[in-house]
């Protein structure tokens, strides 16, 4: 996969934080006696995500669908269903 520009990179690591985020959420609840563990990575997972979607000025309250106010393609949270 080539990753041509920074909003695709953006997009791929979100992608990956997102992944990772449900995948802790999902053992968690497999797994009850790991749950705390499990959940302090998804918690760490979406700081990630919050701070990077904020370092490019994006915000859950700008974004469309995957694209945000600027036009910088990403995949948060508040979509991840989408």
């Amino acid at each position: 996969m080539k990753l041509n520009t920074m909003a695709a990179v953006m997009s791929f690591v979100s992608k990956i934080e997102n992944d990772s985020a449900s995948f802790y959420r999902n053992y968690a609840e497999k797994y009850p006696e790991l749950e705390s563990i499990f959940l302090s990575w998804n918690k760490e997972n979406s700081k990630f995500e919050k701070n990077d979607l904020d370092s490019l000025g994006v915000n859950g309250s700008s974004c469309k669908g995957n694209e945000c106010e600027r036009g910088i393609a990403f995949s948060c949270s508040s979509h991840a269903a989408s």
